[in-house]
């Protein structure tokens, strides 16, 4: 099968330029040559460019391509720009996921937890890389077309693609359907060439072409006339040698399309900065042991049988307690050190003074007996009742609430107060009968006055464990009682929690 050759393809896109453009407005001839190559390296198969006044110029370029560089006008997949978007996506969601978790304390990591919760970030950011590969692979954005991202280089008034009928399969090919629609995107024109050279033209270009910032004026010149410029020089020789091979071989020049990943760069280094902080912060957390009651059930069965059942008596250690036979002598008032004259002078009156000195003047001819006596003889005479404080409240004192002397152990009890009732008892005797076999399953207990509660019969309510302050904390503890009775064999039934309040 002859397929159509490229100068096939150049010659027929400059004839219909041509005619295309033959009613344009100029100022004389129009110029047109194939194989124009600017400083940069950039190509341009076909040339054509007419004055339209005196300092405007239109130009159209055409990059054509034959069956033999299908590949110019193929996509190919920016696989390095999707991993880039991809982790860049992941590292954005797996953040949010964690701030959240981290503000609403959904989860617990503290520093037991750091390793797992690594793990999860890292599972987390595959995951959501695969998803947005999956997902987003196929959009245009990700489609690379080697003609039109040579078009983005450079500025033209008009920039066409032309293309061979024996190109592309048929007309509903993958690939022509993608170059029409990124032609139709970025205002590019597109013409097929038919076996007879005729052109089926297929897309006009747009009247504003793209803008972007690569995109400069360039300076086309005949290929033949830069490869003779160069021809001198051994090193441009070698160099266009080179890259005849490497487009032969269709090793094209990807470093000009290579992008800029500085806002991704940019976005991953918050992102990480971010999750490493709070996991710094989980790390710090002191580590916190919750309590499981079966393990410290099990627990304390093994402690039970570790250890030996107490007596009901108690051992004294007899070697180590103090004697003291001997008996304490009398204080010697002989002994006391009494003021001076001038510091009791100093705090009393004229009356103290006088009855306080003859007391004390005579110590030295007086027994330790008479002055005591003396001295209480003058406390009784100074002995008075200090009178009674002033009211300062208007307000008559509130009247003390009854309460009923039997229940007087419970008056410093207020506010609710919750036990695990056992059971309800007439008589005190037959309460401790039961206690004292609660006791023997290895459990403490108390007996409670009924009549000196709220809502309670008068009898003796027996109880296990302790006396609760904290609902949640009984509620916590009767199962393991329950159980510790049905275990032990003295179970009378299940335990209920009772809220008791004390009768004002």
């Amino acid at each position: 099968m002859d397929f159509l050759t490229e100068n096939d393809i150049k010659h027929a896109a400059l004839r219909f330029l041509k005619s295309h453009y033959k009613y344009r407005p100029r100022i004389g001839d129009s110029q047109a040559r194939i194989d124009n190559i600017t400083k940069s390296g950039i190509i341009a198969d076909g040339l054509l460019t007419f004055q339209t006044d005196i300092t405007n110029k239109f130009e159209a370029t055409v990059e054509a391509t034959s069956y033999a560089k299908a590949h110019e006008v193929k996509y190919k997949v920016r696989n390095s720009l999707l991993w880039w978007d991809a982790i860049t996506f992941s590292f954005i969601i797996t953040t949010l996921l964690c701030t959240f978790f981290y503000f609403r304390k959904t989860f617990n990591v503290g520093a037991e937890y750091i390793v797992h919760a690594v793990l999860f970030i890292l599972v987390t950011l595959f995951f959501f890389t695969l998803l947005y590969r999956l997902l987003l692979r196929g959009i245009t954005t990700y489609r690379q077309i080697y003609a039109l991202e040579q078009f983005k280089l450079y500025d033209a008034d008009e920039q066409w693609v032309a293309v061979g009928v024996d190109v592309f399969e048929h007309p509903d090919d993958k690939y022509l359907k993608e170059l029409k629609r990124q032609c139709v995107l970025n205002g590019f024109g597109l013409m097929i060439v038919d076996k007879d050279l005729e052109i089926r033209q297929s897309i006009t270009p747009s009247q504003f072409p793209m803008e972007g910032k690569k995109r400069k004026e360039a300076q086309f010149k005949a290929l033949d006339e830069e490869t003779d410029g160069a021809s001198s020089d051994l090193s441009g020789r070698i160099r266009n040698y080179t890259e005849s091979i490497a487009t032969s071989l269709g090793w094209e020049k990807e470093s000009r399309f290579r992008n800029d990943y500085t806002v991704q760069i940019l976005i991953l280094m918050i992102c990480s900065t971010l999750m490493g902080l709070m996991l710094w912060s989980e790390s710090r957390k002191t580590k916190e042991d919750v309590l499981n009651n079966n393990s410290y059930r099990n627990q304390m069965e093994r402690k039970k049988a570790e250890l030996e059942r107490e007596g009901n008596f108690y051992l004294i250690d007899e070697g180590e307690v103090v004697g003291n036979d001997t008996t304490v002598a009398e204080y010697d008032l002989g002994e006391l050190k009494f003021y001076d004259e001038e510091e009791v002078a100093r705090w009393y009156d004229k009356h103290h003074q006088d009855s306080l000195y003859d007391a004390l003047d005579g110590q030295s001819k007086q027994s330790g007996a008479e002055i005591l006596d003396s001295l209480n003889k003058e406390l009784e005479k100074d002995s008075f009742k200090a009178p009674p404080p002033p009211v300062t409240s208007t307000q008559p004192p509130k009247p003390r609430p009854k309460f009923d002397p039997i229940c007087k152990d419970y008056v410093n009890w207020y506010g609710r107060r919750f036990i695990l009732k056992d059971g309800v008892y007439k008589s005190r005797k037959t309460a401790e009968d039961r206690l004292s076999q609660i006791n023997k399953a290895s459990a403490m207990g108390g007996i409670l006055r009924g009549g000196c509660f709220k809502e309670s019969r008068p009898y003796y309510i027996v109880y296990v464990d302790v006396v609760y302050t904290n609902r949640d904390k009984a509620q916590t503890w009767l199962p393991y009682f329950n159980q510790l009775l049905k275990d032990k064999g003295y179970s009378s039934g299940e335990l209920e929690m009772m809220t008791v309040t004390v009768k004002r």
